[in-house]
């Protein structure tokens, strides 16, 4: 007895067909082979996930319900990072600009509401969220005068973190300061214009 034996057959243009694997990855590397006639549908096998995804027998996951489990590592950051770099003694080029112009009081408050570290002369803009997680540490150089200092090496440490280790999570900077405070909120291009403004326009 002779039994015939249907193969599946597959869409030539593999990205074109279906631009994500059901799994969620891209398919620009064709790895979601799409079975002919479901142009468009997650009808298929990835080679990626090795996960097959057929309209006529049990899937091993249903297309409607599968979604992907991404794992993400957020960059976080202790306190004893904050207390071991807060510029306590004002020496960072931007708190030496913050004295000259508002005074050293005014700098002071300034270093304290926005909790502004020191490296190695260098402002570390904290990002801090409302419930008080460090999210990011971003590290500018500024001179005395208020403006950037260009002439360092431009692969000069930018982040308290290195890239590669973590994925960035960022919140609006100065986002620590909402919950203990009913004043009108003002969005500015960047964290140094919002510290200023907080001393021109408190």
């Amino acid at each position: 007895m002779n039994m015939k034996i249907s193969r599946r057959q597959f869409e030539q243009n593999r990205a074109k067909a279906n631009r994500f694997c059901p799994c969620g990855k891209s398919n620009l590397d064709g790895k979601f082979a799409t079975e002919k006639g479901f142009e468009g549908q997650n009808v298929g096998h990835c080679h990626g996930c090795a996960k097959d995804f057929w309209a006529d027998s049990g899937t091993i996951e249903p297309i409607q319900r599968y979604t992907p489990i991404e794992t993400v590592n957020y960059c976080s950051h202790s306190w004893d990072e904050i207390e071991q770099t807060f510029d306590t003694d004002l020496e960072s080029g931007f708190a030496k600009f913050l004295i000259e112009v508002f005074g050293e009081k005014q700098a002071i408050k300034a270093v304290e509401n926005y909790i502004l570290g020191n490296y190695y002369g260098n402002t570390i803009f904290w990002q801090i969220d409302r419930y008080n997680n460090v999210r990011a540490g971003k590290v500018i150089s500024y001179l005395p005068d208020g403006k950037r200092d260009k002439s360092l090496n431009p692969k000069a440490k930018r982040w308290m973190h290195k890239k590669g280790e973590c994925d960035l999570n960022q919140c609006f900077y100065g986002d620590h300061l909402i919950l203990d405070n009913n004043l009108p909120i003002a969005v500015a291009e960047g964290a140094k214009a919002a510290i200023i403004m907080s001393l021109i326009r408190p």
